[in-house]
């Protein structure tokens, strides 16, 4: 299986990258890695399947999931 490399590029003034994941029906973010750490936080609602280097978790609004810098990961919801 291939995964996608994703490259960040943060702002120079503010060393993170940060993105919000709309609520939508049958989304997900294919698997991928790169080299950051990433900080997912479920704001609201759920997710049903956040894969990290093949353990599926499932969020509810307040977790906190970590990612560790080159592990493969996705988000189906």
């Amino acid at each position: 299986m291939r995964y996608h490399h994703e490259i960040i590029e943060s702002d120079p003034e503010l060393p993170v990258f940060y993105i919000f994941h709309n609520e939508r029906t049958d989304s997900g973010v294919l698997a991928h890695w790169h080299k950051s750490l990433e900080i997912s936080y479920t704001m609201s609602g759920k997710i049903s399947e956040f894969t990290i280097d093949g353990t599926v978790h499932e969020t509810n609004a307040g977790d906190i999931l970590v990612v560790n810098s080159n592990e493969v990961h996705s988000i189906w919801d």
